[in-house]
């Protein structure tokens, strides 16, 4: 399970990853701490697919106000371990686009064995 908090800390925002089918507690497996403030880390997440074809699930997250609302949205691959760190960093193409703002998986769309992602902005969607 993935929750977003981009209200969390100035707005700075978290999110938490829970393996809840392993485990009967409600203790975060892993938290991911947003480091700009008011650019709402975890305003959207999703599970990703499996977009690096690992065979494990991936998650995506967005941060829709950074940089005056260009926005971003970020890929971390799921496995065994998994560290807060993103592996795959995508931003907005101009201010008060709010890129990031939705954030979903969209399967394999294009055929090659690896899931997709789609991000929203305002009036837009990038696959």
């Amino acid at each position: 399970m993935i929750v977003g908090a981009f209200k969390n800390s100035s707005e700075t925002g978290r999110v938490y990853l829970y393996d809840y089918f392993m485990k009967n507690e409600i203790t975060a497996d892993m938290t991911i701490t947003g480091n700009v403030p008011d650019a709402r880390l975890g305003m959207s997440v999703s599970t990703a697919g499996d977009v690096n074809g690992d065979g494990y699930s991936d998650v995506i997250v967005g941060q829709d106000a950074y940089s005056a609302y260009t926005g971003r949205a970020f890929i971390y691959f799921g496995g065994p371990v998994m560290d807060n760190n993103a592996d795959v960093t995508m931003t907005g193409n101009s201010i008060y686009d709010s890129f990031g703002c939705s954030v979903s998986t969209a399967g394999d769309v294009n055929g090659d064995g690896y899931s997709d992602v789609i991000v929203g902005a305002y009036g837009e969607i990038y696959l």
